[in-house]
């Protein structure tokens, strides 16, 4: 029950988002601003009820609102509606309330904190507060409430009606303005509530906090926030003074703090992260120090480009700060980087140190972008600039001369491209095998170079060397160069994403999806159309004449970047983006992945509740010869015991003529009226010889003073169960016997409070006289045989016929006598007893059961 609770908890906790509910704009309390200074961490949704109304304005918002979208989505999810429906169900079932409701809880902040760590307080080293805004719904809080101290069995209790603790967990909470507050300490949540802290020593006060806040809650609606304090865990937390001098060498200590944040800015969604930090960085910390870009960085690209990064980055000093950190920290890999460095040098006949990264300049960028006459895979350029483009030209050079590539050039708009040509080689020869045998594997690596780098094109222009990945490419970019298109800095697009990041940003990726989706999209989609037949009888219910044009999924696509920064403060992580999932991403995993997976694993349920099923059957059979052995029940007192029935084994009655049970021999999930019992998702009845009445559940069983009838019940037994919805819960009935036996059919019969008859797997009309239908047709005309073992039906396919004609089949091949006999056991052992009229009390009380009393329903009601 405690994981169902947890389960919906965490339903109603992602749905909040998508719930477009009303919301109050009252005062309340919040938690954020009452912590104090020490607070180790905090995360916090600090507006719900404004997050709802600002989500549907993004541009993921109103691809979920898209007709066309919807449209799609519902195709996919109709065959799995009864199981989602059944689910929400379930779940208001569960909290007792309808789930608008519930989501109604949700209308302001939503915050905890860590607030202090005592690792010896054994009971609770952890000092938490978490706080819910609840507003004007203070009448579901308090069924909620409710509804957990009575699943848990924990009853709560206030002296002075404020703060309610509890003897049984360490747990306290208290309802002020609007909001609940939880805590694991009392004088933690006292001082909160309050607000025994001064203003000073409040955590919002911080300039550490403040800091943090300004950087990754950047607009009007913070999604989410998160603070941890390092100064404080490193003060808090035991840390051995060895790792403490390690992650001093390593810089690790001068984090200040740590944190992350999500709000919506308009249709976009930003994403931060921030690194609080000393001024003076040493360590790791030391190589976050890059340049800044230029802002004219992208006049070369042009406007309608797909991808754009760039980094400002100076190689050289990176290679330096990286060995005095390794020196510092671990001298055995600063000596091995050294050593593999002029290994490498002296293969290639330059050194990596002086010559190569001495001649990079510390800008870098590329991009791609759509040709201009159509394609599916867009054109590609990378850009370095140069401190030394002669000394760059001539490692080069060297380099091409050792992988034994060609060089070639050729004219384009006045420009010299140079191009690479790898060498006819041999029949039969493999590049690769130095580097699989371990002979050679530098060489293997250069034979891999040859066969990468092989048909590139570079040219140098003013300090600058441009690499493209064919000679094509190369031309079409002095192409377009020539032509004076627009370039990225004019699309308004990346004007708009611009304004928003940091002007001191040393690394920048910019993606514009929309030109290359288009282009697949169109090109995919008559692809899959072809296929509609094939993946529809795969059991995908997938209609393509719905799926969305590529013009209503792109304008949901506006550009995203990520952004790098680092100043004197700290480190900084910046991304803005249309969507977390795209589109294309977005319906192929709603909808494959409902279509494939939800059938799969309601199959594997059903399967598990099958087996589940088959081990209760067998724990009743061991149930029954226990309770016969022990003399649960002797209505005749002669010392031999009678087989129960399952409310007796249950220990729900006094067993007939017995005493109490101090120890039920087996339980189950439900019980109905009638004696059915219902677990993993099966319904369980047991009959016995002369069936007595059974009454409600609740009630007693009269006990039996005929004879005949209770020399039969020690003698056998035979319990039915069959799934409480076929399909989804179990295919199969099962049946079992005194014997142990068990025998099941898979003909689609019973369902609900369709309630197998006493001999419906059986050969005549009496579970006394008669033996089960092995491999045969019982009474019911259903098929039984053995579980687990092989078997031939008799009459071949007439399994699809209805049981009225198995049943006139069945009576023409059996001779009278064997009818009499029946009949005769059965007057001598189930006197009054009629299978028909038993099954029918079933069905009418059984059916209220299942529904629900009317009488119970006003009462649940009230």
């Amino acid at each position: 029950m405690r994981s169902r609770i947890l389960s919906y908890s965490f339903l109603i906790f992602i749905s909040l988002v998508l719930s477009p509910l009303s919301f109050s704009q009252e005062k309340s309390f919040s938690l954020l601003s009452r912590l104090p200074g020490k607070t180790l961490a905090v995360a916090s949704f600090p507006n719900v009820a404004q997050l709802r109304q600002d989500f549907p304005q993004t541009s993921f918002g109103r691809f979920c609102q898209e007709p066309e979208i919807r449209a799609l989505l519902d195709s996919l999810l109709t065959p799995y509606r009864p199981q989602i429906e059944m689910g929400i169900s379930q779940a208001e079932q569960h909290i007792g309330m309808s789930l608008s409701d519930a989501l109604g809880i949700f209308s302001g902040e939503v915050s905890l904190a860590i607030v202090e760590f005592d690792p010896h307080n054994g009971q609770m080293p952890l000092g938490a507060v978490f706080s819910l805004h609840y507003g004007s719904h203070k009448k579901q809080m308090d069924h909620f409430l409710q509804m957990f101290q009575e699943l848990e069995d924990i009853s709560f209790t206030s002296s002075d009606g404020s703060i309610y603790t509890s003897d049984q967990v360490p747990v306290c909470y208290t309802l002020i303005d609007g909001s609940l507050v939880i805590s694991t300490r009392v004088e933690l949540l006292q001082s909160i509530v309050d607000e025994n802290f001064s203003s000073q020593d409040l955590l919002v006060a911080s300039e550490n906090f403040q800091k943090a806040q300004e950087r990754v809650q950047t607009s009007k609606t913070p999604v989410f926030f998160f603070y941890l304090s390092t100064t404080q865990v490193y003060q808090q937390l035991p840390i051995p003074p060895q790792a403490h001098g390690m992650m001093d060498a390593l810089g690790l200590l001068e984090i200040q703090s740590l944190a992350l944040g999500m709000d919506v800015d308009d249709e976009h969604i930003g994403s931060h992260l921030w690194l609080q930090t000393s001024e003076n960085r040493h360590g790791l910390l030391n190589l976050a120090d890059l340049g800044s870009l230029p802002s004219d960085l992208a006049k070369e690209v042009p406007a309608s480009a797909v991808t754009f990064s760039a980094i400002n980055f100076d190689f050289g000093d990176f290679l330096n700060k990286l060995e005095f950190t390794l020196k510092a920290t671990m001298p055995p890999a600063a000596q091995q980087l050294e050593q593999g460095m002029e290994q490498v040098s002296q293969i290639l006949g330059f050194s990596l140190r002086n010559d190569f990264f001495a001649s990079l300049g510390s800008l870098a960028y590329s991009f791609s972008y759509m040709p201009p006459q159509g394609g599916l895979i867009p054109r590609s350029a990378s850009v370095l600039h140069l401190r030394d483009a002669q000394l760059f030209a001539s490692c080069l050079d060297k380099l091409i001369a050792r992988i034994g590539m060609e060089k070639k050039q050729i004219s384009f708009f006045e420009q010299e491209v140079t191009y690479l040509l790898t060498p006819l080689g041999q029949l039969g020869s493999n590049p690769f095998g130095e580097m699989e045998n371990g002979s050679n594997p530098i060489q293997g690596i250069l034979s891999v170079l040859t066969i990468g780098y092989s048909g590139t094109a570079f040219l140098f222009e003013n300090d600058k060397f441009y690499f493209f990945p064919s000679l094509q490419e190369a031309k079409g970019f002095l192409r377009e160069r020539k032509g004076g298109t627009e370039n990225l800095t004019q699309n308004p697009d990346f004007q708009n994403l611009q304004a928003r990041i940091s002007s001191q940003s040393s690394i920048l990726f910019y993606f514009d999806g929309r030109k290359i989706f288009s282009s697949w999209w169109n090109t995919l989609f008559p692809v899959l159309r072809s296929f509609e037949g094939f993946i529809r009888k795969a059991g995908i219910p997938l209609e393509t004449a719905l799926i969305p044009e590529t013009e209503t999924l792109s304008k949901y696509l506006p550009p995203s970047c990520l952004t790098y920064s680092s100043d004197a403060q700290g480190i900084y992580f910046s991304s803005y983006s249309s969507m977390i999932i795209g589109p294309p991403t977005l319906v192929a995993v709603v909808g494959i992945v409902s279509a494939i997976a939800i059938p799969s694993f309601l199959k594997a349920r059903g399967q598990a509740q099958e087996s589940a099923t088959l081990a209760t059957l067998r724990a009743l059979s061991t149930s029954q010869v226990m309770a016969q052995q022990s003399l649960v029940v002797d209505q005749d007192s002669d010392g031999y015991g009678e087989y129960c029935f399952i409310q007796e084994l249950a220990g729900l009655v006094t067993p007939r003529n017995g005493e109490p049970l101090d120890y039920p021999f087996i339980d189950f999930d439900k019980v109905l009226p009638n004696g059915v019992f219902e677990k993993n998702g099966y319904y369980f009845y047991c009959y016995l010889p002369g069936d007595p009445d059974q009454g409600e559940s609740a009630g007693e069983i009269p006990v039996t003073t005929d004879a005949d009838m209770i020399d039969a019940q020690e003698q056998c037994y035979v319990i039915y169960a069959w799934p409480v919805k076929f399909g989804e819960t179990g295919t199969k009935a099962f049946v079992i016997n005194q014997v142990g036996e068990i025998l099941v059919t898979d003909d689609h019969y019973y369902d609900g409070s369709n309630i197998p008859s006493s001999t419906a797997a059986y050969n005549d009309y009496s579970i006394a006289a008669g033996d089960f239908a092995d491999n045969d047709y019982g009474n019911d005309g259903n098929f039984w045989y053995i579980y687990g073992q092989d078997y031939d039906r008799e009459y071949g396919d007439s399994m699809s016929k209805e049981p009225a004609e198995y049943d006139e089949k069945y009576e023409e091949s059996q001779e009278a006598e064997y009818y009499d006999d029946a009949k005769e056991a059965e007057a001598e052992y189930a006197k009054d007893y009629d299978t028909k009229e038993t099954e029918a009390e079933y069905l009418e009380d059984g059916e209220d059961g299942e529904d629900g009393d009317e009488d119970e329903d006003e009462e649940d009601e009230d």
